[in-house]
């Protein structure tokens, strides 16, 4: 059973597919549709926050990350990043 959200960037947007789509919205004002919950690459942050404060792992696939964008509690996996607890 996966223990994480995977938030997954698609262009200039960041899209959360299934079930991790319904926690997602569960957290921010997203909305659902065609199985999905999308929002803009600059919102990254914000939802990060979120997830952090309401203790959600999570998992960032996005191939153009480098090290020096981690975070503490962040790990490097390329061509993703992951954060646990």
């Amino acid at each position: 059973m996966k223990e994480y959200v995977e938030i997954k960037r698609q262009g200039i947007f960041y899209n959360v597919y299934g079930k991790d789509a319904y926690i997602i919205t569960n957290f921010t004002d997203y909305k659902i549709t065609n199985g999905r919950s999308g929002f803009p690459l600059n919102s990254i942050d914000k939802v990060k926050e979120i997830l952090n404060k309401n203790k959600v792992n999570y998992i960032i696939i996005d191939e153009d990350i480098t090290e020096e964008k981690l975070t503490y509690g962040q790990f490097f996996v390329k061509p993703c990043y992951i954060r646990v607890w």
